[in-house]
């Protein structure tokens, strides 16, 4: 991929607050995010705050991606009466709020971007991070092998957020104007360092890349297919290989359907359990332990573990803070997604390809893994989703605007 490095870096300032905090994620990983300043305030939190006061010194009175502001004002009512009738600590509460906390500050920052920064800035930032993140891997798991340990064993990456910039690598590949051999070399690459990380989602992100690059290149009838083929393929994963039917995998399933039917029947699809309350209830507790065998929340060293542990699902974590259909209108781009891809023959462009692709690959990642509730790699993953929000709010009749950077 051949990305233009210098244009990048002569940015201007909003975009440079952005940019910095994302490479630190990248680069430094939980040495940013986990190194102590004062109580409960971290590195990566104060950088975070700093970045986002510095951004409203020139407030821009322009509310963009207004479901992220609904979804935002809904939480922060739960989290005031979350707040009011408290029974843990109020660090516990904030704990449980940095979903939508980070969400926000994210957002005001990427917010005072919009009007003064071309789209193409941050997709060329996005493809720029997702060959760094290849590089950081490769590395490192040639070091992990020189240090004479499978690379293929455990978990080994670099940096929690470079497993996001593995899968937008592949998407950059996929989409981009390089030869076919070129792109296979490219993608294959990425399939074999997400698998060096030890996450089985992650080859999973890189997989659903790929079937979603098919899936636009084709028409409705093969579509049809390719969606067939794909829910054979992740049968074939659950059947043959152990990552996707462990422990963990069983894990997952029986917290996953849990969560939902509180969220769905329970609550009504409509209201939430707001914050400060545990995520698991003696219920999922017993079944976890009877089903297989799960004592991780009987220990007497970690009493808070209900609430602190989620149900390693980003988004089910949305549902069972704010409700289900609240919590539905984070998905509000898949709207544009679908549009554009139903529209793709007449307003073909390679730059949202590129970020629809992004998206569903980085989401697939998210759904099965506790990313936006921590510091580690949310920002990447909300820089990629409001990147995709501004791309289709300009609308897919601008192709003479984008030009491919790939």
């Amino acid at each position: 991929m051949l990305i233009d490095t210098t244009s990048i870096l002569l940015t201007k300032k909003f975009d440079r607050l952005l940019y910095w905090l994302i490479l630190l994620l990248i680069v430094s990983g939980t040495l940013f995010t986990k190194t102590a300043i004062a109580g409960p305030l971290f590195l990566h939190d104060l950088c975070l705050l700093i970045c986002v006061c510095l951004s409203l010194l020139t407030f821009q009175t322009k509310w963009h991606f207004a479901h992220i502001v609904y979804v935002w004002l809904i939480s922060l009512g739960y989290l005031v009466f979350s707040l009011l009738i408290r029974e843990v600590s109020t660090e516990i509460i904030f704990r449980q709020y940095a979903i939508f906390g980070y969400m926000f500050l994210y957002y005001l920052i990427f917010n005072r971007t919009i009007g003064t920064t071309d789209n193409l800035q941050h997709i060329r930032f996005l493809k720029f991070t997702g060959w760094l993140s290849l590089s950081l891997q490769g590395a490192f798991a040639v070091f992990v092998t020189i240090k004479g340990r499978n690379v293929f064993d455990g978990y080994n990456y670099y940096s929690p957020a470079v497993v996001l910039g593995v899968i937008i690598a592949a998407a950059a590949f996929v989409t981009s104007s390089l030869t076919f051999t070129q792109r296979f070399i490219g993608v294959l690459a990425c399939l074999v360092l997400a698998m060096t990380t030890g996450h089985a989602s992650a080859f999973l992100g890189v997989i659903m890349v790929l079937l979603t690059y098919l899936f636009l290149l084709t028409n409705n009838k093969s579509r049809l297919i390719i969606a067939g083929a794909g829910l054979l393929l992740l049968i074939s994963f659950y059947l043959v290989l152990p990552q996707f039917s462990d422990a963990n995998a069983g894990w997952r399933l029986l917290t996953w359907n849990h969560f939902l039917y509180k969220s769905i029947i329970d609550n009504y699809a409509l209201i939430g359990n707001g914050f400060g309350v545990p995520y698991f209830d003696n219920e999922i507790v017993s079944k976890l332990f009877k089903d297989l065998g799960a004592v991780g929340f009987f220990s007497l060293e970690t009493p808070m573990e209900r609430w602190l542990s989620t149900a390693h699902n980003s988004f089910i974590t949305i549902f069972f803070a704010i409700g289900f259909i609240p919590g539905l209108l984070i998905f509000y781009p898949l709207v544009g997604a679908v549009r554009y891809a139903l529209n793709r023959k007449n307003v073909k462009n390679p730059d949202t390809d590129f970020l629809l692709i992004s998206f569903i690959g980085t989401s697939v990642w998210c759904a099965m893994n506790v990313v936006l509730e921590l510091p580690h790699s949310a920002g990447y993953y909300w820089l990629i989703y409001f990147t995709f929000c501004n791309q289709i709010g300009r609308g897919f009749d601008r192709r003479a605007e984008s030009m491919n950077v790939s």
